[in-house]
């Protein structure tokens, strides 16, 4: 028989159980982090990929990222993008793989590129993805728009938990043209609805230096100065998230933002701390580089943000596969599209919900 000091003390046991569940559940629901990033690998093809050095390196830099747009893939063959999935996916566990999805092949030459997209399936859902049509031959390698569920794998699709990335690699002889162009390219997504988690352009825009000069920075920002014209300069509808006073590249000396981030407005309360990666620097991952090294990997560091997701399932719904092209209204209109950001509602009432339960089993 028990005594009533014993069946207390049982009693409070009971009880804890329920109340470290409750923390357990707890944590499950609370907030998760994604790293998004974009990287253009200059010339990432058979050549580069032949350098086990210069693989091992972009493997480990890959890694940190939940979703990566890498830029300038050049190999008709589509084998060296290929060897370097199976080389992250070695590296990686089996609960954290990465699928690809690849553009065409873009660019009016015969020196086409491709655009590769690297997500972690557990986390991330593509929900689909558009070709731009490029009717007045604006760019030399058009935009390709590609949706994604950014929920931590539940792979709803619903437009309240999906994003709309427009990435891009700009042509360095008509930056000016095509980052302006981009700007009917953002309002067209944003008005299709399709994307209410928010929309934002990522790659290298070239927007700086001997591309984007200086003066003509200083006329884009000057309303009343109209010799040069960027429409997608425009900080009541975008926000550029990547300063002109950065540097994307691994040139020495060099002070040039090139790559960047531009998100339609309002901007998401998910994101948070864009910034340059500069992986020569990161020794504890790389280990200490010359600059031969460094250049070797790229001349370009990779630019990265963080989405702040609501942590939930374990497994990702099936992609859906769709893919279509978007006709672009060229002719310039303010598109007032909503963009608000929904998918943390329900992750906010569960999380309500469980942190009573824990109040309430503490309390008996």
């Amino acid at each position: 028989m028990l005594s009533l000091t014993s069946f207390t003390q049982h009693r409070r046991r009971v009880h804890l159980i329920p109340f470290l569940l409750c923390l357990f559940f707890l944590s499950m629901a609370s907030s998760t982090k994604l790293l998004l990033g974009s990287f253009n690998i200059q010339v990432l093809g058979k050549s580069k990929m032949s350098k086990s050095h210069v693989v091992t390196a972009l493997v480990k830099i890959l890694l940190r990222y939940d979703l990566v747009l890498v830029q300038e893939i050049r190999d008709k063959s589509e084998t060296a993008i290929q060897d370097l999935l199976l080389q992250l996916n070695a590296a990686s566990p089996a609960n954290a793989q990465y699928r690809l999805f690849l553009s065409s092949r873009l660019g009016r030459t015969s020196s086409k590129e491709q655009l590769g997209w690297f997500y972690k399936a557990a986390k991330i859902t593509k929900v689909g993805d558009e070709q731009i049509v490029d009717a007045q031959d604006i760019y030399e390698r058009p935009p390709q728009v590609v949706y994604f569920d950014l929920s931590s794998g539940q792979g709803l699709g619903k437009p309240s938990d999906t994003v709309a990335i427009i990435g891009i690699h700009v042509d360095p002889d008509d930056a000016v043209a095509e980052i302006n162009a981009l700007a009917n390219v953002v309002d067209t997504v944003v008005a299709q609805g399709k994307a209410k988690g928010g929309v934002w352009v990522m790659g290298d825009l070239n927007a700086d230096c001997s591309y984007v000069t200086k003066t003509e920075w200083a006329c884009i920002k000057d309303t009343a100065c109209t010799d040069t014209i960027m429409e997608l300069y425009n900080p009541e509808k975008y926000e550029w998230l990547i300063p002109d006073d950065a540097d994307t590249t691994t040139t020495i000396g060099s002070d040039c933002a090139y790559d960047r981030f531009v998100v339609a407005k309002p901007v998401p309360k998910q994101l948070s701390n864009a910034s340059v990666h500069d992986f020569g620097s990161d020794v504890e991952t790389l280990g200490a580089l010359t600059m031969d090294e460094i250049k070797a990997i790229s001349d370009h560091y990779p630019i990265e943000l963080t989405w702040a997701t609501a942590a939930s399932a374990t497994t990702a719904k099936e992609e859906d596969t769709t893919s279509s092209t978007i006709q672009v209204n060229r002719n310039n209109t303010d598109t007032n599209g909503e963009n608000g950001v929904n998918d943390v509602s329900m992750s906010v009432t569960l999380f309500s919900g469980v942190l009573l339960l824990c109040i309430v089993s503490l309390s008996l």
